[in-house]
Protein backbone atom coordinates (compact mmCIF):
# COMPACT_ATOMS: atom_id res chain seq x y z
CA UNK A 1 0.00 0.00 0.00
CA UNK A 2 0.68 3.83 -0.09
CA UNK A 3 0.39 6.77 1.88
CA UNK A 4 -1.51 9.07 -0.64
CA UNK A 5 -1.19 12.72 -0.07
CA UNK A 6 -4.42 14.94 -0.44
CA UNK A 7 -6.29 12.60 -2.71
CA UNK A 8 -9.75 13.10 -3.98
CA UNK A 9 -11.78 10.79 -1.96
CA UNK A 10 -15.42 9.73 -1.07
CA UNK A 11 -16.91 9.10 2.35
CA UNK A 12 -20.47 8.01 2.53
CA UNK A 13 -20.97 10.37 -0.37
CA UNK A 14 -19.43 13.20 1.35
CA UNK A 15 -16.25 14.67 -0.68
CA UNK A 16 -12.94 14.92 1.14
CA UNK A 17 -9.35 15.79 0.77
CA UNK A 18 -7.36 13.98 3.83
CA UNK A 19 -4.03 15.39 4.03
CA UNK A 20 -2.43 11.72 4.08
CA UNK A 21 -4.73 8.89 3.86
CA UNK A 22 -3.52 5.17 3.39
CA UNK A 23 -4.68 2.73 0.32
CA UNK A 24 -3.85 -0.74 0.31
CA UNK A 25 -2.40 -2.29 -2.94
CA UNK A 26 -5.66 -3.76 -3.71
CA UNK A 27 -7.49 -0.42 -2.73
CA UNK A 28 -5.26 1.76 -5.39
CA UNK A 29 -5.79 -1.14 -8.19
CA UNK A 30 -9.15 -0.72 -7.46
CA UNK A 31 -9.06 3.39 -7.53
CA UNK A 32 -7.17 2.83 -10.77
CA UNK A 33 -10.40 0.67 -12.31
CA UNK A 34 -12.69 3.99 -10.89
CA UNK A 35 -14.17 2.41 -7.71
CA UNK A 36 -14.46 4.81 -4.82
CA UNK A 37 -12.16 3.69 -2.03
CA UNK A 38 -12.18 4.43 1.78
CA UNK A 39 -9.11 4.30 3.38
CA UNK A 40 -8.78 2.49 6.95
CA UNK A 41 -6.00 5.59 8.26
CA UNK A 42 -6.21 8.81 7.88
CA UNK A 43 -3.74 12.10 9.10
CA UNK A 44 -5.50 15.24 8.88
CA UNK A 45 -2.80 18.19 9.90
CA UNK A 46 -4.97 20.76 12.08
CA UNK A 47 -3.53 24.26 11.52
CA UNK A 48 -4.35 27.52 13.34
CA UNK A 49 -7.08 28.29 10.90
CA UNK A 50 -8.79 25.01 10.54
CA UNK A 51 -12.45 25.53 12.28
CA UNK A 52 -13.19 22.83 14.59
CA UNK A 53 -16.74 22.38 13.07
CA UNK A 54 -15.08 21.44 10.07
CA UNK A 55 -12.44 18.98 11.68
CA UNK A 56 -15.63 17.01 14.04
CA UNK A 57 -17.45 16.93 10.46
CA UNK A 58 -15.14 15.01 8.40
CA UNK A 59 -14.17 12.85 12.11
CA UNK A 60 -17.92 12.04 11.47
CA UNK A 61 -17.59 11.49 8.25
CA UNK A 62 -14.14 9.27 8.39
CA UNK A 63 -16.54 7.17 11.08
CA UNK A 64 -19.34 6.72 9.29
CA UNK A 65 -17.18 5.36 6.47
CA UNK A 66 -15.34 2.79 8.08
CA UNK A 67 -11.64 4.81 8.90
CA UNK A 68 -10.05 2.82 11.36
CA UNK A 69 -7.88 4.97 12.17
CA UNK A 70 -7.50 8.79 12.34
CA UNK A 71 -4.35 11.19 13.44
CA UNK A 72 -4.86 14.37 14.38
CA UNK A 73 -1.16 16.27 14.16
CA UNK A 74 -1.22 19.77 15.99
CA UNK A 75 1.83 21.37 15.40
CA UNK A 76 1.12 24.82 16.98
CA UNK A 77 0.40 22.47 19.87
CA UNK A 78 3.03 19.89 19.52
CA UNK A 79 0.79 17.56 20.10
CA UNK A 80 -0.86 14.20 18.26
CA UNK A 81 -4.48 13.00 18.79
CA UNK A 82 -4.53 9.53 17.80
CA UNK A 83 -8.54 8.10 17.30
CA UNK A 84 -8.74 4.63 16.91
CA UNK A 85 -9.50 1.20 17.86
CA UNK A 86 -13.43 -0.61 18.29
CA UNK A 87 -14.05 2.94 16.84
CA UNK A 88 -13.03 6.49 16.62
CA UNK A 89 -14.64 7.42 19.72
CA UNK A 90 -11.32 6.46 22.00
CA UNK A 91 -8.57 9.04 21.74
CA UNK A 92 -5.17 9.06 23.14
CA UNK A 93 -3.38 12.31 23.53
CA UNK A 94 1.04 12.26 22.33
CA UNK A 95 3.59 14.49 23.00
CA UNK A 96 7.05 14.68 22.79
CA UNK A 97 8.72 10.82 22.44
CA UNK A 98 5.07 9.30 22.82
CA UNK A 99 4.45 6.92 19.99
CA UNK A 100 2.10 7.14 17.67
CA UNK A 101 0.74 4.03 16.86
CA UNK A 102 -1.28 3.13 13.50
CA UNK A 103 -2.39 -0.53 14.82
CA UNK A 104 -4.70 -1.81 13.68
CA UNK A 105 -4.44 -0.69 10.34
CA UNK A 106 -0.61 -0.60 10.19
CA UNK A 107 0.77 -2.36 13.19
CA UNK A 108 4.47 -1.02 11.86
CA UNK A 109 3.56 2.27 11.25
CA UNK A 110 4.24 3.63 14.93
CA UNK A 111 6.16 7.09 15.34
CA UNK A 112 7.28 9.56 18.42
CA UNK A 113 5.65 12.56 18.21
CA UNK A 114 8.89 14.77 17.84
CA UNK A 115 9.87 12.64 14.63
CA UNK A 116 6.39 13.35 13.10
CA UNK A 117 6.69 17.15 13.89
CA UNK A 118 10.15 17.18 13.20
CA UNK A 119 11.11 19.81 10.50
CA UNK A 120 12.78 18.51 7.51
CA UNK A 121 16.57 20.25 6.94
CA UNK A 122 16.73 22.04 3.85
CA UNK A 123 19.40 21.79 1.83
CA UNK A 124 20.65 24.71 -0.62
CA UNK A 125 21.99 23.70 -3.74
CA UNK A 126 24.65 26.62 -4.63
Amino acid sequence: GELISEGDMFFQGNHRRPDIAFLSARQIAAAASGENQVPEFVIEIISGNDQINRVHSKMRDYENAGVKVVWHVFPELQTVHVYGGDHLDSMTVCRGEDVCSATPVLPEFALPVNVILAKPAVQVER
